[in-house]
């Protein structure tokens, strides 16, 4: 008698607005470098390094999809464009959305409305420890300077200064290019939403990738691996009008992100009986 086999198959926790965007199951193995693959040991910068001239991937290994049963979480992968730095800029100059770094500005005495910060509480004691050393300088100095002339010591007077600036000058004039190129992105997306009806999708953002060789960091990401039972992904239809609003004339795809790009195990409490 022989035994039958059965074939147990595990869905994979995809919404189908994702499931176009996933490599087959019968696809072929690649042999993947860490952090792309679990590693017993720590990610080293040569490890990184060499992630950085991965090409991003047209479709995502299943090996990255989160399953809520395993013990071990992959990395986060952003499907996305590698984003339009220069494209992004110049529609932020045209629309007034340029943005600077610059030093944050100290309220107003009446802006304060009769409360006080510890940086104000400061700054008052300091005008106390100054105007009680105006009020004795003509007697401080004199008995400093004998009591320095009999001692052989030198005796600093203290006096007050302005606070030197938090940003140099020119620093201050840079401008902020990540935030520029969110504020670009999010009027593009406001004015397509307005005109198409389309859907600003809610897990969109910028974020910086490991997988940029020698180009740009950061990607627009419009949703991640961890997002796949999400039901208000958006259509790859939608995904298309997006990327040809920001000029882009290739098809999104994965890329690994810069900050958590290591596979971790997930910490399972005490079984109840």
């Amino acid at each position: 008698m022989s035994a039958t086999i059965k074939t147990i198959t595990i869905p994979i926790p995809v919404v189908p607005a994702a499931r176009s965007t996933i490599a087959p199951p019968n696809g072929p193995r690649l042999n993947l470098p860490p952090p792309f693959k679990p590693h017993a040991d720590s990610v080293t910068r040569q490890e990184l390094w060499d992630a950085c001239h991965v090409e991003p991937f047209a479709l995502l290994h299943r090996m990255f999809i989160p399953v809520p049963s395993a013990i071990y979480r992959p990395p986060t992968m952003h499907y996305g464009w590698s984003a339009p730095r220069e494209t992004l800029l110049a529609y932020a100059k045209k629309h007034g959305l340029i943005l600077m770094i610059g030093r944050r500005r100290r309220p107003l005495p009446d802006e304060l409305d009769g409360e006080s910060s510890d940086d104000d509480a400061s700054e008052s004691s300091a005008d106390d420890d100054t105007e009680d050393t105006e009020s004795g300088d003509d007697d401080f100095s004199s008995q400093a300077g004998n009591e320095s002339a009999r001692s052989g010591t030198v005796v600093v007077e203290r006096t007050s200064r302005p606070l030197p600036p938090l940003f140099p000058k020119a620093h201050r004039k840079k401008i902020d290019e990540p935030a520029s190129m969110v504020a670009a992105l999010e009027h593009i997306s406001t004015q397509l939403s307005k005109k198409d009806g389309w859907r600003i999708p809610a897990t969109m953002e910028l974020r910086s990738t490991l997988q940029h060789g020698e180009g740009e960091p950061r990607v627009i990401s419009v949703y991640t691996n961890y997002h796949f039972l999400r039901k208000d992904l958006p259509s790859p239809e939608d995904i298309q009008k997006l990327g040809e609003a920001v000029g882009m004339t290739t098809p999104p795809k994965w890329y690994i992100d810069e900050y958590k790009y290591e596979w971790y195990m997930i910490s399972r409490g005490p079984r109840r009986r």
